[in-house]
């Protein structure tokens, strides 16, 4: 019997077994490697959507929430004006035609701030427009008991600054500011020259 050749026989089937052996198992580990690259990017394709949409949705709701608030100032400036200054026809025609598109574009803002915002976001928008419809109401010479202009600009105030400070909670925003400004002059005097201005402008044209 030819020992030798049996040996190196049985030392190339060992090796051709090894060989088969390590080719599996790096097949194998090839293959886990590969999975797991595929399930790391999946899950980071997620995670980048997911951030995506909460960046959209946060953008959408600073948007909105801006532009009701812009809508408020611009009824309560202009119900303000009605109520202080008692203009003329033509320009309470007009003060109130600009307060009443504002109204609509802020109805608007609420539509979208029902499906981007907080609960209490949206009661507190609620409130604020409640405050509005009593501001707007006070400016019809029908009603018998209107409210005085103090209490109304109070009670706007105080309901616009819910609504900021929940807008702020739900942004994440920990430092409160609220909707009054810190100087203690007003542009009052200039509001009422340029009032007078256009008053005059009207009363011009029409003769």
């Amino acid at each position: 019997m030819d020992v030798i050749g049996a040996v190196a026989a049985g030392a190339a089937g060992l090796a051709a077994v090894l060989a088969g052996v390590n080719l599996y198992v790096s097949d194998r580990r090839e293959k886990k490697k590969w999975a797991e690259d595929e399930r790391r990017e999946k899950e980071q394709s997620e995670r980048d959507a997911r951030r995506e949409q909460e960046r959209w949705e946060r953008d959408a709701l600073i948007k909105n929430l801006a532009l009701f608030l812009d809508a408020s100032f611009t009824i309560g400036s202009n119900c303000h004006t009605i109520l202080r200054e008692s203009p003329p026809p033509a320009e309470r025609a007009r003060l109130s035609v600009a307060a009443l598109a504002a109204h609509d574009a802020g109805g608007d803002a609420m539509t979208r701030l029902r499906l981007l915002a907080p609960a209490d976001v949206v009661d507190a928008a609620n409130r604020v427009r409640i405050r509005e419809t009593e501001l707007a109401l006070a400016c019809c010479p029908e009603q018998t008991k209107p409210t005085k202009e103090d209490e109304l600009s109070s009670n706007m105030r105080e309901a616009r600054e819910e609504f900021l400070q929940s807008s702020r909670k739900a942004l994440s925003l920990d430092k409160e500011s609220g909707t009054d400004f810190a100087n203690s002059k007003t542009w009052r005097p200039f509001r009422v020259m340029v009032s007078q201005m256009a008053r005059d402008k009207i009363s011009d044209t029409a003769t």
